[in-house]
């Protein structure tokens, strides 16, 4: 959370708490998925939210008021 805001985002509202969930080798082997959660997460944070990025598939989720999945495919 942005120390600046006491936990009131940009938009008036409280910040929030942001899960990037996303595949193992993301970072490894970087396409476009890679780039758009990097710069999602960071305007969401300069807006006064906390985003975690996470690539293990067995985490705790209820910490999070959201959860958002990037770079997952489903055959």
């Amino acid at each position: 959370m942005n120390p600046n805001t006491n936990g009131i985002s940009s938009f008036g509202t409280r910040s929030l708490r942001i899960l990037f969930q996303s595949r193992h080798d993301i970072f490894s082997l970087r396409g476009g998925d890679s780039i758009q959660l990097e710069k999602t997460a960071q305007a969401l944070r300069q807006m006064g939210n906390t985003v975690d990025i996470n690539l293990s598939p067995d985490t705790d989720v209820s910490a999070y008021d959201l959860v958002h999945i990037f770079g997952f495919l489903f055959a």
